[in-house]
């Protein structure tokens, strides 16, 4: 399971508790706001700046030098906290490549031709405009 997506569901107000003696949640916990820093590879000059309170990076890869650029940045300052990616047009198999890396969620746009990864630990976020009619955004959740 993705650990963005843990992230999330442990910040929805009614998350079940944890099973188990260990010590359990407050029952009147404030819920938190998840932070997700989104950075293109040009940004990693100032990576500590920018990931100050965050939760999470988003990787935003809008071109095939992006996708190239991004292992090194990769291995260069490699991230501590879970890390996707927003690919804009990037092949299937460059796909199973991100997956390989170790990214931990991909978002798609809603009229995405890209099929999510197969690998069933990657979280996968449907990106939404809010414009969209009210029985759409229910049948999409």
């Amino acid at each position: 399971m993705s650990k963005l997506i843990d992230k999330l569901k442990q910040s929805l107000p009614g998350s079940p508790r944890p099973m188990g003696f260990g010590p359990g949640r407050s029952a009147t916990r404030k819920t938190r706001m998840v932070l997700i820093a989104s950075l293109s590879p040009a940004d990693i000059d100032s990576l500590a700046d920018y990931l100050a309170g965050a939760d999470a990076i988003l990787w935003s890869l809008s071109s095939a030098s992006h996708l190239k650029t991004l292992p090194n940045v990769l291995k260069s300052s490699p991230p501590v906290l879970p890390w996707g990616w927003w690919p804009d047009s990037i092949a299937e198999n460059d796909m199973e490549k991100m997956v390989k890396l170790g990214g931990d969620f991909v978002v798609f746009p809603i009229d995405t031709s890209l099929t999510p990864p197969k690998d069933d630990s990657v979280g996968r976020i449907l990106l939404v405009d809010a414009s969209l009619n009210g029985n759409i955004l229910r049948a999409i959740e």
